[in-house]
């Protein structure tokens, strides 16, 4: 089965957090921070190096938020214990990024959370709940 690594950064003094605004497929949502879990990988490494291609940042994890059945693949949700950097888009996304298939980290107000398309919708609950 795949699983996913996720990074939940919030910047507690500005009240935001960091999502990826995508187009992909026609579709336009938000998501959280992350990808795929390599093998010999953990879950943690996957999150810390994930959140560093695609935002720029160096994070520091602190708890394990939550593990998600999503799409047929487990993610595991990781909240942001400190982070460091200059917010960038990097890694394969950046190779990738198209009109047709879109990727720009975008630091969204906690307040604005429920008027962004954020997927899952599980974790609009999990930001706020760490918020």
């Amino acid at each position: 089965m795949r699983e996913r690594a996720v990074c939940i950064i919030i910047d507690t003094k500005e009240r935001t957090v960091l999502l990826m605004h995508r187009i992909k497929a026609g579709r336009e949502y938000m998501t959280l921070p992350g990808g795929k879990i390599e093998p010999g990988e953990t879950p943690e490494a996957a999150c810390v190096r994930e959140a560093l291609e695609e935002t720029g940042l160096s994070v520091t994890l602190g708890k394990k938020v939550r593990v998600l059945f999503n799409l047929g693949r487990v993610e595991h949700y990781f909240a942001a214990a400190s982070f460091s950097g200059v917010t960038a888009l990097g890694g394969p996304e950046r190779e990738h990024n198209s009109p047709e298939n879109f990727y720009e980290p975008l630091w969204v107000a906690l307040e604005r959370l429920g008027e962004v398309n954020l997927l899952p919708e599980e974790a609009v609950e999990m930001v706020r709940a760490l918020a």
